[in-house]
């Protein structure tokens, strides 16, 4: 278990993908389909995930979540968003 460094670049793991517009529902779900099966995200961990393009840093994407939510007490979304993406590379979901 590793939480992502602040340089690495998390992405959907090989053999991941979202899946279709079509097959997500309409309240705000997305489908994220892996070897193993599928899950569904919605809320902020839909927004972190989709923020995990393979083109920015952990560091870029925990500044644009916060501008996003600048509610939210400072450091908590760093915490959140690493312990997520903590538990989806665990499942072999994410790569960083």
């Amino acid at each position: 278990m590793s939480v992502p460094a602040d340089q690495s670049v998390p992405t959907l793991a090989t053999g991941c993908r979202w899946a279709t517009p079509e097959a997500d529902d309409d309240q705000g779900e997305r489908t994220v389909l892996f070897p193993e099966g599928a899950i569904k995200v919605q809320g902020p961990g839909r927004r972190i995930l989709e923020e995990c393009d393979g083109k920015r840093t952990f560091l870029e994407i925990v500044s644009t979540l916060e501008r996003q939510y600048n509610v939210a007490e400072a450091g908590r979304i760093r915490v959140d968003a690493a312990n997520f993406l903590e538990q989806l590379h665990d499942k072999r979901i994410v790569d960083y």
